[in-house]
């Protein structure tokens, strides 16, 4: 059951979204799918690397919840890139390889999406065993997902750089030595 809560909450994002489309008239829905799904995949890596320090400083134990939410942060990844591939170049790989190539912070969500692939397929049990310290690249990563959103910002709002400064502070809090 709590399972099934969990999944419940994390996809009602994208229920929201998809439902908003019945009764709201955007002026760009691709661009409006594209926010959503990729603030949304962000805020989902932040609660990721938040449920340690959650964890270590109240009796909560979270840490179960970090596959179900790695996995959740993907599927929002997957469908931001999958709305910039099919609407904006028809799904055709030469122009994105293109594109990327011309405006980094394409190619920044490009590796950001490749290498949360990765970790997405080595979240399964048996071969997470084998990787489990690979997955550690999920906080330089960060470097280069908040490049990618905002380097394509017009302007880098004080929203974003609380998102940055929060994330940055739960990297270093991260990696202090303990006290044991």
């Amino acid at each position: 059951m709590k399972r099934l809560l969990i999944h419940l909450s994390l996809s009602l994002s994208l229920l929201l979204l998809a439902g908003s489309f019945l009764i709201i008239e955007w002026e760009d829905p691709v661009k409006k799918i594209s926010d959503w799904t990729g603030i949304s995949a962000v805020y989902l890596l932040i609660l990721l690397i938040s449920l340690r320090p959650i964890s270590v400083v109240t009796p909560l134990k979270l840490l179960k919840y970090r596959r179900a939410i790695g996995l959740w942060s993907f599927i929002y990844i997957f469908v931001h890139a999958l709305n910039y591939a099919l609407f904006d170049h028809d799904l055709n790989p030469q122009a994105l390889f293109n594109e990327a190539f011309e405006k980094p912070y394409l190619f920044f969500g490009f590796v950001s999406f490749f290498v949360l692939l990765y970790l997405s397929i080595t979240s399964l049990p048996k071969l997470f065993k084998k990787v489990k310290k690979t997955h550690l690249i999920i906080y330089p990563l960060f470097a280069l997902i908040f490049a990618h959103y905002m380097m394509s910002q017009k302007v880098i709002s004080l929203e974003i750089w609380s998102y940055f400064l929060m994330t940055l502070a739960l990297i270093v809090w991260r990696f202090i030595p303990k006290k044991s």
